[in-house]
């Protein structure tokens, strides 16, 4: 099963597409018209400004050619292009991250955690981490180790986020 970039890589992405994206507002240019000045098909077009694939170093500067131009912004390439490597950066340790299976994911993160003395949480979707029991941590490591495809070492991430959110007494 393919992988799936953490939310803030994939927020950066559709960041850096609404920026694109914006310039050819700016431009007046229709998608059409930039796929034919860049010499792409328009399904890449369609891609990138909707932030479902990453652009090249290349990609930005033949937009920037023919949309910013149009609209007089011509010298935003090498700050697009920085924020492109930002973001592929982020998506490369995150890959690095995930490699590791849950249990690198769960030590990762307790420096952090407990260095911090106030958070919020929002989970639509599941419990929060902090409050889980061992069986809903364990449910949620393994499904998400299984769709992922990740070293399998469920059991040691589950005794890492029970230790690190002192959670004996939810057994």
């Amino acid at each position: 099963m393919p992988y799936t970039p953490s939310s803030s890589v994939v927020a950066a992405r559709k960041a850096l597409a609404e920026r694109l994206r914006d310039l050819h507002r700016d431009a007046g240019i229709t998608g059409d018209e930039l796929s034919a000045r860049c010499g792409w098909n328009p399904a890449k077009t369609s891609r990138l400004q909707a932030g479902k694939a990453a652009p090249s170093d290349a990609d930005i500067r033949a937009w920037c050619r023919a949309w910013c131009r149009a609209c007089g912004a011509d010298g935003q390439a090498p700050e697009l292009i920085a924020a492109s490597r930002a973001v592929e950066s982020m998506y490369v340790e995150w890959r690095r991250l995930e490699a590791g299976g849950p249990r690198q994911a769960q030590g990762s993160v307790l420096d952090l955690y407990r260095r911090t003395r106030r958070f919020r949480v929002h989970a639509s979707r599941t419990v929060p981490a902090m409050v889980q029991t061992r069986a809903c941590t364990e449910a949620v490591l393994r499904a998400v180790q299984r769709s992922r495809g990740t070293v399998d070492d469920v059991d040691a991430a589950v005794e890492a986020r029970m230790a690190r959110f002192g959670a004996e007494a939810r057994r």
